[in-house]
């Protein structure tokens, strides 16, 4: 894949989902946006979901990067993705979701005009029973810095619950903190929020 100027590095932990897969590259390769890079990470998969990948790569060679790895669970994958990225921001999909091919257009947009490092979008959780949902809605956007629900719920929430509907701008940290101490720190920063 050939390295340019990236705005968003979309990173997909992929395991065991054969399945879904061929309809979550296709929300990616088909965004509005053009300027991103879709990273693919094989999380030891047995099923078929690597060669699926592959397909997707050969055909957009501009967009699609997928890499290998031995089987060590969605965290090393993302983590592992996000390492080989080149993008202003991170996006992190699901293998097993689609998402609206305006996502990512329209989160960074929300996040340049309102100068934010992190933007939120509400999720909808499809079942095959209801797959005509939309996904996202520019009036779902939300900042962290835009409420302080918003900043409550980052601090609180385990990052898995919020990370598959986050855009991250690259210099955000994240700190493993024990639940006491998370607890202590949304205390003494509430009046500050």
């Amino acid at each position: 894949m050939c390295k340019r100027n990236v705005k968003i590095s979309v990173i997909v932990p992929v395991y065991n989902v054969e399945r879904y897969l061929p309809a979550c590259m296709d929300s990616l390769v088909n965004q509005t946006m053009e300027d991103i890079e879709i990273i693919a990470v094989n999380d030891g998969s047995p099923d078929n979901s690597l060669a699926i990948l592959e397909d997707y790569q050969e055909r957009y060679p501009q967009k699609v990067q997928v890499l290998s790895i031995e089987n060590h669970g969605v965290s090393y994958a993302r983590n592992y993705g996000a390492d080989h990225a080149s993008g202003e921001y991170l996006l992190f999909v699901d293998s097993d979701d689609y998402v609206d091919v305006r996502m990512c257009e329209l989160m960074y947009r929300k996040a340049k005009k309102d100068h934010n490092d992190v933007v939120i979008c509400n999720k909808n959780s499809l079942y095959e029973s209801n797959l005509d949902n939309d996904v996202v809605a520019a009036r779902d956007l939300m900042t962290a810095s835009q409420n302080f629900s918003i900043r409550k719920t980052l601090v609180k929430q385990p990052m898995s619950t919020w990370l598959t509907s986050c855009l991250l701008h690259v210099s955000v940290n994240f700190t493993t903190v024990t639940p006491e101490e998370t607890y202590l720190e949304a205390k003494e920063n509430e009046e500050k929020w």
